[in-house]
């Protein structure tokens, strides 16, 4: 899996695809203004903070722990692929 970094605006378009807005630098669904919660942190994700990974519409909250929890949840060899990004 190769990770990307996305700009602002990047990101801006991605999220508005994917059917959301930022308010006061929280995603929210654009047709509810319902906030779109964290399913590891169970907070509201922040824009800053938010990453969606490749091939996926998980949209988290992004930490170390996040990323290892949705490595050992959705990626086959889960473990083999977070020692191969810490080693990069």
């Amino acid at each position: 899996m190769q990770m990307i970094t996305l700009t602002n605006e990047q990101k801006l378009v991605l999220f508005d695809f994917l059917g959301y807005k930022v308010k006061n630098n929280i995603l929210v669904l654009k047709k509810t203004d319902k906030q779109q919660i964290c399913p590891y942190t169970k907070e509201p994700v922040r824009f800053n903070e938010a990453s969606v990974m490749p091939g996926s519409t998980v949209i988290f909250n992004t930490n170390a722990l996040t990323l290892a929890e949705y490595f050992s949840e959705h990626v086959d060899n889960g473990g083999k692929i977070c020692q191969s990004l810490n080693s990069t």
